[in-house]
């Protein structure tokens, strides 16, 4: 009898069959293998603003649209009040909108994640979100942060249902006004069609020019 010979097969036996329920199971846990993502850039929407000494109201709202054969998106970015500070706070705020609308064109499409964030800006700033004014259409709340880099996250699900969001943000400009400052807000949509996912991406490039 081949005792060794038999051991060896044993052993064999004992490494493969753990390797095969833990791979299997990895299967199951996170649906791997992975589906292919493709991204698609779109340009960048530019928009500046002259400072001024007082507070003004700007109410302009640079946008841009994407389509294609299984949805159509809008994006924008809302410029709204540009206020002087006062002892309380002693430095200047714009108000900023941002909204994400989405509407399905085949039963496939679904969205499953929308991501907006806010660039860092090469002097010094801050952007606060502002929670209270938010709204949502077939999204919910992941995740957000404040600070020089900000985001928000909201996340979609499985239906092919159209959504939409409007999100508020303070930035806060820690600088004089003869200084330029400038963000990228960018949204980074995931989508899927039925049989890949697909991120959107569209920046907006907001600078306001020291005067």
């Amino acid at each position: 009898m081949n005792i060794r010979g038999n051991w060896k097969g044993l052993l064999l036996l004992f490494v493969i069959v753990p390797i095969g329920v833990f791979v299997g199971y990895k299967l199951a846990v996170t649906g791997l293998p992975t589906l292919e993502t493709t991204t698609v850039t779109l340009a960048p929407v530019a928009w500046s603003f002259n400072k001024t000494s007082e507070s003004t109201s700007i109410e302009e709202t640079p946008n841009a649209t994407y389509a294609d054969d299984m949805s159509q998106m809008n994006f924008s970015v809302t410029l709204g009040q540009y206020l002087h500070g006062d002892i309380a706070i002693p430095y200047y705020t714009l108000d900023v909108g941002v909204r994400f609308a989405a509407t399905p064109l085949n039963k496939d499409f679904s969205v499953r994640n929308v991501l907006v964030t806010f660039g860092n800006d090469p002097q010094p700033s801050a952007v606060s979100v502002q929670t209270y004014v938010w709204s949502f259409e077939n999204l919910s709340l992941a995740a957000y942060s404040s600070g020089e880099d900000a985001s928000i996250q909201l996340l979609g699900n499985s239906s092919s249902v159209g959504v939409k969001c409007q999100l508020a943000v303070n930035w806060y400009l820690y600088t004089p006004n003869n200084v330029t400052n400038s963000r990228e807000v960018t949204y980074e949509v995931t989508c899927f069609n039925g049989t890949a996912y697909e991120k959107i991406t569209q920046p907006f490039d907001l600078t306001l020019i020291g005067s």
